[in-house]
C-alpha cells in the first residue's frame, strides 16, 4: 500500500504540474491571440489528433495492461513491449504520412504553416512509451520530465507570444516540446530493457486486441475533438475559441481524477488474475476518493465560474460562464465513468462492454452535436457531452450489474454530492454579498470553497465508520 501511495503522489504531483501549467498560460493567451486565433489553434489541433488517434491506436491501455502482468521479468518485459512497440511505429508512420498529404485538402492555405507545425504532435504520438513506465509503475520518471519540460515551455511562451501574429510560434512551442518530452523516454527505456528484434507472429497476436481497445478510443475522440471540428465548421471560430477554453479549464481538474485511475490500472490488472477479494475492497476505497475529488472539482469550478472568468479570460469571454456552470453534471458523470473505465474494465478485460459503451456514446454525441450546435453555438456541443457522456455511465453501470453493482457502490459515497451542492450554495452567496472584486474576489471565493468542502467533509468523516479518511480523522484528534 506504501508503494501505491506513492505511485499516486507521483501522479498526483505530475497532474499538479499539467493544472498549473494552463492556469499560468491561458489568461495570457486569451488576451495575446485572442478567442478567433484560439479557435484556428483548437481546430487545427483537433485535426491532427484524429491522426494521432490512428498512431497510438488502443496502445496505451493495452500496453499498460500487458507490462503490468510482466513487470517483474525484464526478458518477458522487454520482448512484450517491442512486439508491441511494432504495431504502434508502423501506425505511426502511416500516420505522419497521410497526415502531411492530407490537411491542405480540409484547411486553407492561410492555416497551412499552422497545420504543419501541429504536425509533430503526430510524430511525438509515434515516439509516446508512457504506457510502459505507466505498467511498470514508475510514475517518478513521468513527473521529472514533465516539470522540467512544461517549465521551459511556460519561460518560452511569455518569451516568444506577444500578439495574434504570434500564433505560429505558440503551435511550435507545444508540439515541439511535446516531441521532446517524448523522446527523452526512450533514454531510459534503453537503459532499462535495451533492443529486441520484434517476432512477426507475437506481433500480430498483439493487432486483434490493440485494434479492439482502439474503436472506444477512436468514439471516445468525438466527445473530445469532434466537439471542436463541429464546433468550427458548424458555427465559427470565435465559438470555437469559446470552446477550446473552457474544455481546456475544464479538463484541468479532470486530470486529476484521472491521474487516480492511471495508477489503480496496473495494479488492478495484477489483481484481477488472482480471484480474490482485495481488488474488491480496493475498488471500494478508491470509488470514495474518486466522488471525493469529483465533487469538489465539478461544484468548486462552477461556483466561482461568474468571478473566474473575467479575471482569468479577459474581456468579450462572457458566454464561457454559462457553459463552465453547464459543464457540472458533466465532469461529475464523466469522473465516476473514468472510474468504471480505468479501474474495473480494463484491468479484466471487459473490452467488448468498454467498446460498446463508448461507441454508442460516440453516436449519441455525432447527432445531439450536429443538431445542437447549429443552434446554440458551442453551448450546443456542451449540451451534446452531456447526453454521450450519460449514456455511456449507464450503459458501464448496465453491463457490469451482474458482477459489480456500481449504483450501489457510488451511492455509498453520495454524501459527498450533497456537500459539493452545499458548498456551491455558501460560494454563491458569500459571493453575491461580497464588495470585493477581481483577483481578490476569486481567491476569497476560492478559500471559501475549498474550507467549507473540506469542513463538511471532516465533519461527515467524524461521523461515518467506513470512511477511508476516517484513520487520519482519528489521528490528527489524538
Amino acid at each position: 500500500m506504501n508503494k501505491l501511495k506513492k505511485d499516486f503522489a507521483y501522479q498526483f504531483t505530475y497532474r499538479v504540474l499539467t493544472v498549473i501549467t494552463p492556469l499560468i498560460t491561458s489568461p495570457y493567451l486569451a488576451r495575446t491571440l485572442g478567442p478567433d486565433k484560439l479557435g484556428i489553434y483548437s481546430a487545427t489541433y483537433a485535426y491532427a489528433n484524429y491522426f494521432i488517434l490512428f498512431a497510438i491506436l488502443g496502445i496505451e491501455f493495452y500496453g499498460n495492461r500487458s507490462i503490468a502482468v510482466v513487470a517483474e521479468d525484464k526478458q518477458s518485459r522487454r520482448q512484450t513491449f517491442w512486439n508491441i512497440y511494432a504495431v504502434q511505429f508502423a501506425a505511426a508512420l502511416l500516420s505522419v504520412l497521410v497526415y502531411y498529404a492530407t490537411f491542405g485538402i480540409l484547411f486553407d492555405e492561410s492555416r497551412n504553416l499552422v497545420c504543419c507545425l501541429q504536425g509533430m504532435w503526430v510524430i511525438a504520438s509515434g515516439l509516446d512509451i508512457n504506457w510502459f513506465f505507466f505498467g511498470k509503475q514508475e510514475f517518478k520518471l513521468a513527473v521529472t520530465r514533465n516539470i522540467i519540460i512544461k517549465i521551459v515551455s511556460i519561460v518560452c511562451i511569455f518569451l516568444f507570444v506577444h500578439g495574434q501574429a504570434d500564433l505560429y510560434k505558440y503551435v511550435f512551442i507545444m508540439a515541439f516540446s511535446m516531441v521532446v518530452s517524448q523522446g527523452v523516454l526512450w533514454i531510459f527505456l534503453f537503459r532499462d530493457i535495451g533492443f529486441y528484434k520484434p517476432v512477426w507472429g507475437k506481433v500480430r497476436k498483439n493487432i486483434k486486441p490493440i485494434l479492439l481497445l482502439f474503436v472506444p478510443v477512436l468514439a471516445m475522440s468525438v466527445f473530445h475533438i469532434m466537439d471542436k471540428t463541429m464546433v468550427d465548421l458548424l458555427s465559427n471560430e470565435t465559438n470555437g475559441g469559446y470552446y477550446y477554453n473552457v474544455d481546456r479549464l475544464v479538463n484541468i481538474p479532470l486530470g486529476l481524477i484521472t491521474g487516480l485511475g492511471t495508477v489503480m490500472l496496473p495494479r488492478m490488472s495484477r489483481l484481477s488474475g488472482d480471484k480474490n477479494a482485495k481488488a474488491v475492497t480496493m475498488l471500494g476505497k478508491s470509488s470514495e476518493l474518486s466522488m471525493f475529488l469529483t465533487s469538489a472539482v465539478a461544484f468548486g469550478l462552477g461556483a466561482i465560474a461568474k468571478t473566474f472568468v473575467p479575471v482569468f479570460f479577459g474581456p468579450g469571454y462572457e458566454p464561457c460562464i454559462a457553459m463552465i456552470q453547464a459543464f457540472i453534471p458533466i465532469i461529475v458523470i464523466k469522473g465516476l465513468s473514468d472510474f468504471i473505465r480505468q479501474q474495473y474494465l480494463i484491468p479484466v478485460k471487459k473490452d467488448k462492454l468498454y467498446v460498446a459503451a463508448v461507441f454508442t456514446g460516440a453516436c449519441v454525441n455525432l447527432v445531439a452535436n450536429y443538431i445542437l450546435i447549429l443552434r446554440y453555438g458551442a453551448m450546443g456541443a456542451v449540451i451534446g457531452t452531456f447526453l454521450a457522456e450519460a449514456v455511456v455511465l449507464l450503459i458501464e453501470m448496465l453491463g457490469s450489474a451482474g458482477q459489480i453493482s456500481f449504483l450501489k457502490l457510488f451511492s455509498r459515497h453520495g454524501m459527498y454530492l450533497l456537500i459539493g451542492c452545499a458548498m456551491y450554495g455558501i460560494v454563491k452567496l458569500v459571493e453575491s454579498k461580497s464588495g470585493l472584486s477581481g483577483i481578490v474576489n476569486l481567491i476569497a471565493l476560492i478559500c471559501v470553497g475549498g474550507c467549507s468542502y473540506m469542513l463538511m467533509c471532516v465533519l461527515y468523516w467524524i461521523k461515518t465508520k467506513e470512511s477511508i479518511f476516517k484513520p487520519y480523522v482519528n489521528k490528527i484528534a489524538r
